[in-house]
């Protein structure tokens, strides 16, 4: 069986074109928090004003397809 790498992505990485680049030919998958819906508090507001652009990274998402592993980043993963 051949030897799988796997890239674990901080919520920002998808602004960074090269950066997005040089993920996707390391790594077989990637595993990337994605912005979710609190009831707590705005993350829609939150991601836009840490320049974190969610619509940007949706458009990434779907050019990625299945390379990118989807998790929820919400407040247990904030910790």
């Amino acid at each position: 069986m051949p030897f799988e790498r796997w890239g674990s992505l901080p919520v920002n990485d998808h602004v960074d074109t090269q950066a997005l680049v040089a993920n996707v030919l390391l790594y077989r998958w990637l595993v990337v928090p994605v912005m979710t819906e609190q009831v707590d508090c705005d993350e829609r507001a939150y991601w836009i004003s840490r320049g974190w652009d969610p619509d940007l990274q949706q458009r990434r998402l779907e050019t990625l397809e299945d390379l990118a592993i989807r998790r929820p980043w919400d407040a247990a993963r904030r910790l």
